[in-house]
């Protein structure tokens, strides 16, 4: 992403991860509201001239001496919305700790988070690319509360599965049709990364809260009930309504001998 620049920190540690041939670890993305100082280095920088919030990392990739982390920004936890103008990428050094190990100045193209509450609701992907050098190895530390579209579940809920309806076909057995599955377009890894989405964006949490909802829920309208625990209360309404009608009938028999 143009005007994404390396820190000399970023640097240096690049420097100390070929020397000792270990992994270039992304700790965390964020965002934040400021502005560079007229004529000021970025690379010079420590961190964001003003942090605001922690992105949600989604994805990242690494091809030749170029990575690219995908992060996200949403309205969620936002109680006042605000302009994005900067953002940083962070990694793990041995020495100092985390750092700040490149800047992208975003000024000249800002994008404004919706406050939670609001009538809109916004929600950003960021695609930044940094140069990594010649580190062959390197990861990002992926957040539990990314977000995925319904596109995306569709993706994973829809695969394309190999047909066996023909005449002759030979049905594989259960190990190997779900290693076939497995296999088709990196679905084990699609899988494995899946945050959130059923109508629109949700988290992980309330996708298992839709899986183990007990009737205890108290925000309506996100979960979806248990058909174990959806069977019990039907099963004991079925039973009040019996002994509902064996009580109407002891009256009205009893009523006959009044």
């Amino acid at each position: 992403m143009a005007g994404t620049v390396i820190t000399r920190k970023g640097v240096a540690l690049i420097a100390r991860l070929l020397a000792s041939k270990q992994p270039l670890v992304f700790t965390r993305a964020a965002v934040g509201t400021g502005a560079l100082p007229a004529g000021y280095d970025p690379a010079g920088m420590l961190d964001l001239n003003q942090y605001k919030m922690d992105a949600e990392i989604s994805g990242y990739a690494a091809e030749e001496e170029e990575a690219t982390v995908t992060f996200q920004i949403s309205s969620t936890n936002v109680d006042e919305g605000f302009i994005i103008t900067e953002a940083g990428l962070f990694a793990e050094d041995a020495d100092d700790g985390e750092i700040l190990y490149s800047y992208l100045n975003l000024s000249d193209d800002p994008q404004y988070v919706y406050a939670k509450d609001s009538t809109i609701q916004k929600f950003a992907e960021i695609e930044f690319k940094t140069i990594i050098g010649g580190v062959e190895n390197m990861t990002a530390v992926m957040s539990p509360g990314a977000l995925v579209t319904k596109k995306e579940l569709e993706t994973v809920t829809n695969p394309e599965f190999e047909d066996y309806s023909g005449e002759g076909a030979e049905v594989p057995g259960a190990r190997e049709a779900i290693a076939r599955i497995q296999s088709k377009k990196g679905l084990t890894g699609i899988i494995s990364n899946i945050k959130a989405a059923l109508m629109g964006l949700v988290t992980l949490g309330e996708i298992r809260g839709m899986l183990v909802n007990n009737g205890l829920c108290s925000e309506a309208g996100k979960f979806f009930l248990d058909a174990a625990y959806g069977k019990n209360l039907q099963d004991q309404l079925t039973k009040l309504n019996s002994d509902f009608q064996l009580f109407g009938q002891a009256q009205r028999f009893a009523a006959g001998y009044d």
